[in-house]
């Protein structure tokens, strides 16, 4: 989702004029609370991102009573981080009813302001088929202009950017979800103790 959201390292307002700092943070995350002339490193901005992006996850995961697959998983994360909305929109209640596609239009319910629309058509895609586009760069802006826009974008490879807190970094976007989730996570760990240890052992 960083490739989508970018990194800006001063303290910006988005498009419809929200203090944001680094990946997306906003005050609605919890502290810090970005304001005019906050400037962050990139290393403190991916941590940042790690912990918001822990609550967003946990707020899906409240959401959605039913089990999914992980690319739909990650593509109502990225629309809640996004919006806040998980918990009200109606393709969670479509979702939970069992009606998958119309979850999935439903995604298209939510273009305000209409520069959204591109993010929204990702996120569908990704729900629906599980296209996550390309991860591998992420633009990384070090400078705002003199209205507090984003300017002079450096693409980075992904892996540099995480890289910047490889001794912190935890993955994300991993853990199964829905009623089973817990013991599917425990299973998943199991299954692969036990392909590394024949792996080990030459077996495999």
């Amino acid at each position: 989702m960083m490739n989508k959201e970018g990194v800006v390292l001063p303290a910006y307002t988005d498009d419809v004029g929200i203090w944001t700092i680094g990946v997306g943070h906003t005050a609605a995350a919890g502290p810090p609370t970005p304001k005019v002339g906050d400037e962050i490193t990139l290393a403190r901005a991916v941590k940042l991102f790690q912990r918001d992006i822990k609550r967003y996850e946990d707020d899906v995961n409240r959401a959605v009573t039913i089990l999914i697959e992980q690319h739909q998983f990650d593509a109502l994360v990225s629309f809640h981080y996004n919006t806040g909305g998980i918990g009200r929109a109606r393709l969670t209640k479509l979702l939970n009813a069992g009606d998958i596609h119309g979850a999935s239009d439903a995604f298209m319910g939510w273009l305000r302001p209409p520069s959204i629309t591109g993010r929204r058509e990702d996120e569908q895609e990704l729900f629906a088929i599980g296209n996550y586009g390309n991860t591998s760069k992420v633009a990384v802006y070090p400078t705002v202009n003199a209205k507090y826009k984003p300017t002079g974008a450096t693409s980075m490879d992904t892996a540099g950017v995480l890289g910047a807190v490889r001794d912190t970094i935890s993955t994300v976007h991993t853990k199964p979800v829905g009623k089973m989730g817990a013991v599917l996570a425990i299973l998943a760990a199991i299954l692969a103790a036990i392909a590394a240890f024949f792996k080990a052992k030459g077996i495999w």
